[in-house]
């Protein structure tokens, strides 16, 4: 008997994900001081030299980089074995096709994950006209899945069960040059059986298949031991972050 056990999650609009990123890297309202309050009886001429002898001191990168930076201290021990051991190695160097190891990949995925209590890795595969027929063609020509990062503030929605798995995503990315649209973004949907990309209204088709991996190709990277919720977690610096 199937039961349903869909729960619709979305983005908390409420987070101010830039924010975030301002106080990691320093950079915005802290680099040029218009994060500051005006007070009401302030003017607008002291506000200004208020903002300009302004400085920031960035706590946040550091602890982030402190929760981070021991669990990669040494290398993960990874073994594989079988058929298709040659393409695992191939992808262990090279997880996202710009030539990073899986090791520096899941730090950089870490990052995201730590700062803003989630991240999603997406893996991929080439949309070619005539694939490999073998895995030596596979291999020379790199037509094999790859990896990215999506960070929480481009997910527009996902589906999960009530186990917290995910039925389904769907995130903005940019148009590829396939893509005949004036928009700045298009919407990618994943499913466990097909994929689309729409616009932002889900009305106009821009691409879409299907594949049998029966899941989504979409991995949680969560900050926290705790599984995906129907609202994204939020993140346990928002404390250092606020002060």
């Amino acid at each position: 008997m199937e039961r349903s056990c869909q729960l619709l999650g979305g983005v908390n609009l409420a987070v101010d994900y830039q924010k975030m990123k301002d106080a990691y890297y320093g950079t915005g309202g802290y680099e040029n001081g218009s994060y500051l309050k005006k007070h009401p009886r302030e003017s607008e001429t002291k506000y200004e030299n208020r903002k300009e002898v302004s400085y920031y001191l960035n706590y946040v990168a550091p602890t982030v980089d402190g929760h981070i930076n021991p669990i990669f201290r040494e290398p993960a021990t990874r073994d594989w074995k079988g058929s298709v051991s040659d393409l695992w190695q191939l992808f262990s160097e090279d997880a996202d096709c710009a030539g990073t190891s899986i090791s520096d990949f899941m730090k950089m995925a870490s990052l995201p994950a730590k700062l803003y209590g989630v991240s999603f890795i997406v893996v991929d595969n080439f949309e070619v006209k005539n694939q490999p027929t073998n895995k030596e063609d596979v291999i020379i020509q790199r037509i094999m899945p790859y990896a990215y990062v999506i960070t929480p503030d481009k997910v527009k929605k996902y589906e999960i069960d009530r186990m917290g798995r995910l039925l389904s995503i769907t995130f903005s990315e940019d148009p590829d040059e396939d893509i005949n649209t004036e928009e700045e973004l298009v919407y990618r949907t994943l499913t466990a059986t097909e994929w689309k990309v729409t616009d932002e209204g889900g009305e106009t088709i821009h691409k879409q298949g299907t594949h049998n991996l029966g899941i989504v190709p979409v991995v949680p990277l969560l900050s926290r031991k705790q599984k995906l919720d129907k609202e994204l977690p939020s993140s346990e610096f928002n404390a250092i972050i606020r002060t």
